[in-house]
């Protein structure tokens, strides 16, 4: 997968876990929405990671 499609599975995983943390009243869907913050920034740092130069990968 290229950095592009990294960034634009993060951009859609932010969307959704806010859509998660906004449209709900309950703390199973809040938490959902915490997981999908917290994909999107793993997301972020291997696009990051690939972006870099002098990776070894």
């Amino acid at each position: 997968m290229t950095r592009h499609h990294l960034h634009g599975l993060a951009a859609l995983l932010l969307i959704g876990g806010g859509a998660l943390y906004i449209f709900t009243e309950t703390v199973a869907p809040a938490l959902a929405g915490l997981g999908c913050t917290i994909g999107a920034a793993v997301l972020l740092i291997i696009a990051w990671y690939r972006e870099r130069p002098n990776n070894d990968g």
